[in-house]
């Protein structure tokens, strides 16, 4: 679901879409949601993999803001 990158004593996470076990687009968009806030929580950074869109690995408020404006701006892909 996350993938782990290790580069030195720093890990970062990769949030991606299609990893999501959830079928519904609202239900995933959540789920990325919900690990944005752990990774804020927990100040790891991060990039977000949306099916159209790649934020590329950040952190703090404004990779934060960014990421969860992505989401809320994102179009529904359901079958």
């Amino acid at each position: 679901l996350i993938k782990e990158f290790k580069s030195g004593a720093s890990k970062s996470l990769l949030l991606d879409y299609r990893s999501c076990p959830q079928e519904q687009s609202e239900a995933k968009l959540e789920q990325l949601s919900q690990w944005i806030e752990i990774c804020r929580k927990k100040e790891i950074p991060f990039a977000l993999q949306l099916p159209d869109q790649y934020l590329a690995t950040g952190m703090g408020v404004r990779h934060v803001k960014r990421s969860l404006e992505e989401l809320a701006k994102f179009k529904k892909v359901d079958s």
